[in-house]
């Protein structure tokens, strides 16, 4: 059976773009491993018995569409989840429902939230029509509202038929609550409350309280009082729990600054000119379509240890944050740097031996300046500063790209610009 995961490339190109629509979208392509098979003709998400997510593609599917046109079919996968479909499926409200009819009425709900809701062009579907839509399942599209909850899309299918007897297909292939599963990936409804709470927790950490309260007010079923059965409902409730950072969010939000796609014509024998359209699609003719290819450069960090002799003791954590930039590093370009009244680059990263003296923070600036002759007058993308706070004004010229972790027992923000990041190192997780 044909499986490969997709490259670091493949994964970026779309993930770099997916938080145009919103956040969740990114943070759960992170998170699914992601591979192509040939066990399904589109696409699909499952779980292994860890908890962790899968997103199985067939990659002759993926290679026939457009870059805007995976995007909505990861956006497509990713509401699945949120919404929980696998296990909220109406069989209680609606019993005589079939699975076809249940999975056409979830997609409606989740193709028209990526259009109208999270600002999707859907003319970037070249054959939008053959999905599911209030236009294409309903003889009188007029009477039917949108923006609803699958369960009412179920009720107006059930009651409504098209006369024709022709309906749509749908983007993915969905699981079938009433059958065994088989191999060994489960459906979300069959992990435990511990490991689905531990997926909760993942998105929860690398979402925003404003990018939630967009995803709740985007969700038809969260309007209708119906969200205590999906993730979306357990992920608000989480993110009003005080939880500590994962410092790992701070580098994911980075990585979606990176290898932004850049469009390119791509000669293809998969795709037609539209300009030959109407010439059947049993003719083959070589064409073009807008691809993308993302940028070579990497993320350009700073971290910066300051070795006066009460933030010695946290070497550590200077290390943990270089491991977490280090383990990507073909995304991340990292400098070391250890200062007290003077700036001395690292070759590794232990400061150890050396410090005790008084904290410049002023020199910190002066250095990025300096530095930036080197990338052609790129000032770093990420600044990160393990101090006490105890030193001198500092004027950066982009502040909210620097990061400051402040050592327990000290809170001096005297100095430390008020667009920057703060944190004391207790509050964060490495």
């Amino acid at each position: 059976m044909f499986s490969r995961p997709l490259t670091d490339e493949e994964m970026t190109v779309i993930g770099s773009s997916l938080d145009t629509y919103h956040q969740v979208f990114f943070t759960f392509w992170e998170l699914a491993a992601v591979r192509f098979t040939d066990r399904m003709p589109t696409a699909a998400i499952q779980f292994f018995p860890s908890g962790n997510p899968e997103m199985l593609i067939n990659e002759t599917f993926w290679d026939s569409l457009t870059h805007n046109e995976r995007l909505f079919v990861v956006c497509h996968e990713c509401l699945h989840v949120i919404l929980n479909h696998d296990e909220r499926n109406g069989k209680a409200e609606f019993p005589h429902a079939t699975s076809t009819d249940i999975n056409r009425a979830q997609d409606i709900t989740i193709n028209h939230m990526i259009c109208d809701l999270f600002g999707y062009n859907r003319d970037d579907l070249r054959e939008w029509k053959k999905y599911c839509w209030i236009e294409t399942c309903f003889d009188d599209p007029t009477q039917i509202k949108r923006n609803e909850t699958f369960l009412y899309y179920l009720e107006m299918l059930l009651k409504h038929p098209k006369k024709d007897g022709k309906m749509p297909e749908t983007v993915d292939q969905h699981p079938d609550s009433s059958k065994p599963n088989s191999g060994d990936r489960v459906p979300l409804g069959d992990l435990s409350d511990d490991l689905k709470a531990d997926i909760i927790g993942q998105l929860a950490d690398d979402l925003s309280p404003e990018e939630i309260e967009k995803l709740v007010n985007a969700s038809p079923e969260m309007r209708a009082g119906l969200g205590a059965g999906n993730l979306l409902f357990e992920i608000d409730m989480k993110k009003r729990t005080p939880r500590k950072l994962k410092f790992a969010s701070i580098v994911k939000k980075l990585k979606r600054t990176r290898m932004k796609p850049t469009p390119v014509d791509v000669e293809s024998f998969t795709r037609v000119d539209r300009r030959f359209d109407s010439l059947g699609k049993e003719i083959t003719l070589p064409g073009k379509y807008e691809g993308s290819k993302p940028t070579r450069d990497r993320l350009l960090i700073f971290l910066f240890m300051d070795i006066s002799g009460s933030c010695l003791p946290h070497v550590d954590t200077f290390k943990k944050v270089y491991a977490a930039f280090a383990a990507e590093e073909h995304i991340f370009e990292i400098r070391l740097f250890m200062f007290d009244t003077r700036v001395t680059e690292l070759t590794g990263a232990d400061p150890r031996g050396f410090g005790g003296g008084g904290t410049n923070f002023g020199i910190l600036e002066k250095k990025v300046q300096e530095l930036k002759g080197e990338y052609h007058g790129k000032y770093p993308d990420c600044v990160v500063i393990v101090t006490d706070g105890e030193g001198t004004p500092v004027h950066p010229e982009a502040a909210t790209r620097w990061v400051w972790l402040l050592t327990p027992g000290w809170n001096m923000r005297t100095y430390i610009p008020n667009t920057s990041r703060v944190w004391t190192i207790d509050q964060v997780l490495f």
